[in-house]
């Protein structure tokens, strides 16, 4: 395994004998580091008739909106970057880019990276207060040693970020060609059996989209619509949009079905659904005759994982 630290520093992806897989895509761990703010409570400190071996108690040693923000902003970078990366047969944390959308997470990550700064910034300027305050609240479960230096609370906001290429090692072949083989063989087994599972989760994503779709426009019986929220839709054409660079696996058949949701929904967001019966009627019918073949598709099987040494 080949790292590149930190952004900038894209490797491409190693030759695998023509497996798209590798030779489309890279891989991107991103790991993010925050502060903790729960502790164990000793069930000593407890009063309540049970048990105590069986009491498992936690508190929370202070409150941020400041550090909630933080958290809010990780989830939202965690969720943008799961809408671009493929499906990844690795541990979470790592996500599989492909190489058209490189460039574009890399951005972003960049972005995420100042703003986690300035944030963590603004997290260390009440950092004293919301300690004072947490003593409050805490009474006699306030422990000054929970609670780490300025500096120590700055290294905990970090985020780390490499990008991984795979091969089997060359220095293999010089010791051992029957080795070289035999672990080459192998890692091309494992890519093939990963590939199949990206194909089939790009799959199943686009039939949980289109089955909420279909039952959300179906309403209720009574002749009324059923409520749903804006996402109904911008989810799907987020999907759409950017279906085309996720696709390294070329799956042809979903490519089709992909273009029936476009013509589908060509000129139509959530107001328009909300308004017409007639637009309403046809966007269900054609994701109903969509659904009807990614039902036949989508093949329910457990996942494997590639699991990457620490």
């Amino acid at each position: 395994m080949n790292e590149a630290a930190g952004t900038g520093q894209v490797p491409l992806p190693m030759k695998s004998n023509g497996h798209g897989l590798l030779d489309r895509a890279v891989c991107l761990s991103l790991a993010v580091g925050c502060l903790g703010t729960r502790r164990k409570v000793s069930s000593s400190s407890i009063q309540v008739e049970a048990d105590k071996d069986m009491l498992h108690v936690s508190k929370a040693i202070l409150e941020s909106e400041e550090l909630d923000v933080i958290k809010t902003l990780d989830g939202e970078m965690r969720t943008w970057l799961g809408k671009r990366a493929l499906p990844s047969p690795f541990r979470r944390g790592t996500y599989l880019i492909p190489l058209d959308l490189v460039e574009r997470v890399d951005g972003k990550i960049v972005e995420y990276q100042e703003k986690r700064r300035f944030l963590a910034d603004a997290f260390l300027a009440v950092y004293d207060q919301s300690v004072e305050d947490a003593k409050k609240r805490l009474n006699g479960l306030f422990n000054a040693a929970d609670y780490p230096s300025d500096e120590k609370v700055r290294a905990a906001f970090y985020v780390d970020v490499r990008y991984l290429a795979f091969g089997v090692p060359e220095k293999l072949e010089g010791i051992r060609k029957d080795l070289f083989e035999r672990e080459k063989q192998k890692a091309e087994t494992q890519w093939r059996e990963a590939s199949e599972e990206v194909r089939q989760a790009l799959r199943a994503g686009l039939a949980d989209l289109v089955d909420h779709m279909v039952e959300r426009l179906r309403g209720n019986g009574d002749g009324k619509p059923k409520v749903f929220r804006d996402s109904l839709v911008e989810n799907m054409t987020d999907y759409l949009a950017l279906f085309d660079p996720r696709n390294i696996t070329d799956d042809t058949q979903l490519t089709q079905l992909v273009e029936r949701c476009r013509k589908t929904l060509d000129g139509v967001d959530a107001n328009a659904l909300r308004a017409s019966d007639a637009i309403r009627t046809k966007v269900r019918d054609g994701m109903a005759q969509v659904q009807a073949t990614l039902d036949a598709m989508v093949i329910d099987r457990p996942a494997r994982r590639i699991v990457l040494e620490d």
